[in-house]
């Protein structure tokens, strides 16, 4: 892992500087022996990567509100000189364009590099905590091991479908002094299925299973167990697991959890209520970590107060289309609004605006949605053998979106591809259903109609410079 070291501090987060080597000075070696001295220190330095998580380069932003949301043509970008036409466009030359990818890639494996080192502390410390929280938070730290990997592998690897044995990302396993190479992205994925077999061990105690998402009260006096669908909890980890066999190819695996997970989790995670229904749908959401400058980032990329040349919104044509027409669903109206202000006459995204709850047990208002119960129904509906239960699956979604149910003679994969258009609106799902299914075209953001064809030189985001200038 190239240009980056790790210092540790006694915060809520753990902060990397730039260098070749991994630079730990005698003093530092102390500040992180006193970090893992304490319970408190263990779960300060596990938020730290959560909130690292959350930046605007990884999933407070690039893997979810901006740069795959944009790669998945969602937007009208066809304003003159639009500043996100080059990443609409897949010009991975362009010096900005760049410039985004190379930051994803430095604060993953800088993401990656702190989880080691909490692994490799919390691993060799007994007695600071209990055996079974000492469990859940190794199981957390390997769980978001995998999924960092797995994104980075997503972006930057191969289409998995037709070149699952080409050369993609480096995996690492422990905190290294130098890098190492990259690996085929097969070996990656059976890497990633190994740490979130190893999550899934450790977090069969999840009090989750048996209380749900709130525990009434925490174990450490700082609420860090209380809430653990901010946190990548026992059901979340078995979604992950298969979203990854979906990618695999690993279809009866895919099916096996996903309607595992549809069968234990949904008593936790209840469908949304219409009445009552925040914008995240958040009662569904697995897995979705405090995120405190989502309404800044919401701001940054969806106000209507933008310029047309800044601003992603599809326009209307664009996102009626996405609802095939029906704008009473669900999500259309909770997240699509005309603005009142910013001279826009087009409907602009609300989704993450702030809803001015206060409340401080209202975790939904800075949550950020990143595995959702949804996405189990549309594994379960792919990986079907049965066309008729198959549709039985998607239309419970559609029932609970406000949708009537698709006739016998529906396409599925058309429809099932319709869903990923309309659920994962600003959640980064959409650009990655394509590059997985290798969709042939995808609708065009940089022209008023059509498609635009895709291959190999738009799905396949290249090593930043960083990482292959050294090799």
């Amino acid at each position: 892992m190239k240009n980056i070291a790790i210092v540790l501090m006694m915060s809520s987060m753990l902060a990397a500087s730039c260098n070749k080597f991994l630079d730990v000075t005698p003093r530092d070696l102390i500040l992180e022996d006193q970090v893992y001295s304490t319970e408190a220190g263990m779960t300060n330095a596990l938020n730290g990567v959560y909130l690292g998580m959350t930046s605007d380069a990884l999933y407070g932003g690039s893997l979810t509100l901006s740069t795959v949301e944009v790669m998945a043509q969602r937007f009208d970008l066809t304003t003159f000189g639009h500043s996100w036409k080059e990443t609409g466009v897949f010009n991975y030359n362009n010096a900005n364009v760049k410039f985004l990818f190379n930051n994803t890639w430095t604060e993953g494996y800088k993401n990656i590099l702190n989880l080691n080192v909490f692994l490799q502390k919390v691993r060799n410390t007994n007695g600071v905590v209990s055996a079974a929280n000492k469990d859940l938070l190794m199981g957390e730290a390997f769980g978001l091991r995998a999924m960092i990997h797995f994104d980075l592998l997503r972006l930057f690897g191969p289409v998995y479908a037709t070149n699952s044995s080409a050369v993609a990302i480096p995996y690492y396993t422990a905190p290294s002094p130098v890098g190492s190479q990259p690996l085929a992205a097969n070996t990656v994925l059976q890497n990633v299925l190994n740490d979130l077999d190893s999550a899934a061990t450790l977090l069969k105690n999840d009090p989750l299973i048996t209380a749900g998402p709130m525990q009434v009260s925490a174990t450490d006096g700082n609420t860090f167990y209380r809430y653990r669908n901010v946190h990548l909890n026992y059901y979340a980890v078995k979604a992950l697991q298969a979203r990854v066999h979906l990618y695999a190819g690993h279809k009866a695996e895919a099916y096996t959890l996903a309607t595992g997970v549809i069968t234990d989790a949904t008593k936790w995670f209840p469908w949304s209520i219409p009445t009552t229904v925040d914008a995240v749908f958040s009662s569904e959401v697995l897995f979705g970590p405090q995120n405190l400058d989502l309404y800044l980032q919401q701001n940054r990329y969806y106000a209507s107060t933008l310029s047309a040349a800044t601003i992603l919104a599809p326009g209307d044509t664009r996102l009626s289309a996405s609802f095939d027409g029906n704008l009473n669903d669900y999500r259309f109206k909770a997240w699509w609004k005309r603005p009142t202000s910013g001279g826009k006459t087009f409907y602009t995204f609300f989704k993450y605006d702030d809803p001015g709850n206060t409340t401080e047990l209202n975790i939904a208002r800075y949550m950020q949605p990143l595995i959702r119960l949804t996405e189990m129904y549309y594994i379960a509906a792919e990986t079907e053998t049965d066309p008729v239960k198959a549709l039985v699956w998607l239309n419970k979604v559609r029932f609970n979106r406000g949708l009537a149910d698709l006739p016998p003679t529906a396409d599925l994969p058309k429809s099932i591809r319709s869903e990923y258009v309309r659920e994962f609106f600003g959640e980064g799902q959409l650009f990655f259903y394509y590059k997985r299914t290798n969709a042939a075209s995808i609708p065009n953001s940089t022209a008023p109609a059509g498609n635009r064809d895709m291959t190999d030189a738009q799905y396949v985001v290249p090593l930043p410079l960083s990482e292959t200038q050294i090799r």
